[in-house]
């Protein structure tokens, strides 16, 4: 079962590293209520967080959810000494704000520090997955859970990959310029190329014992060699009217 998550998990992943721009180290931003979660449950965040996501990732938090913990008294306290143990992370806040709206006015203009967002709070969730490029982690049980995308995320990583994907206009016009010319002078090119003379063997006359052994050889070879000429000059393939108009458009174009 942990093989299956750990797989799941890394398929997740590769979406917000392949369209959102993450990397690692990757950021981890925990607030009370996941906290008090992994108290409850005893859950140790630290090694199931490496174990889950990989050894490079660093666990934040902010002052605005220390001080929410710190304000709320000793039913937390165990939450707030998890926290204590993490990062800060400068909100800017300084503490003046609860912890739902500190983390809302990280990652409101687009989630630009790149966090996951670590809550089992349900309003927090609501609007992370409002946030296209916002992973979203919580615990079920004893468990630490990489959600799935939300729907606006993977409309996001949709768009991303069309425009990656789809040529511009003008680089359409080329490609279809390109596959006309293809069409229209290669086979020329392609019957030069092929030009043979013909098989000495298909040309051969019959003879006597005698013409074999006098001239035979040469003639066949001088007759060869003629009609070989002659199987040139009808192989010659000419353009067509719309293919030299089409060459003389190009060439004109180059040299404009």
């Amino acid at each position: 079962m942990k093989i299956k998550r750990r797989k799941v998990a890394k398929k997740i992943l590769k979406t917000y590293t392949s369209h959102f721009g993450f990397s690692e180290p990757y950021k981890l931003l925990i607030d009370g209520t996941f906290a008090k979660r992994a108290l409850d449950n005893k859950v140790r965040i630290d090694d199931q967080v490496k174990n889950y996501f990989g050894k490079n990732i660093k666990l934040y938090t902010t002052e605005c959810v220390i001080n929410e913990l710190t304000v709320l008294g000793k039913q937390l306290y165990g939450a707030l000494c998890i926290c204590k143990k993490m990062e800060i992370y400068d909100c800017g806040h300084k503490g003046s704000k609860m912890a739902k709206g500190c983390l809302k006015h990280i990652i409101e203009k687009g989630n630009e520090d790149k966090f996951f967002i670590a809550t089992n709070d349900k309003q927090v969730s609501s609007f992370a997955n409002s946030i296209p490029g916002t992973p979203l982690v919580y615990i079920v049980g004893n468990t630490i859970v990489l959600d799935k995308p939300s729907e606006n995320t993977s409309k996001a990583a949709e768009a991303d990959l069309r425009a990656a994907t789809d040529l511009t206009t003008h680089e359409q016009k080329i490609l279809k310029q390109i596959r006309m010319e293809e069409k229209k002078i290669a086979p020329v090119l392609h019957k030069r190329k092929v030009i043979k003379g013909p098989n000495p063997l298909s040309m051969k006359k019959k003879s006597t014992a005698k013409e074999a052994k006098t001239g035979a050889k040469p003639a066949e070879e001088g007759e060869s060699s003629k009609n070989g000429n002659k199987k040139s000059k009808k192989r010659r393939v000419k353009l067509s009217a719309h293919a030299k108009m089409a060459v003389l458009a190009k060439m004109k174009e180059l040299t404009a």
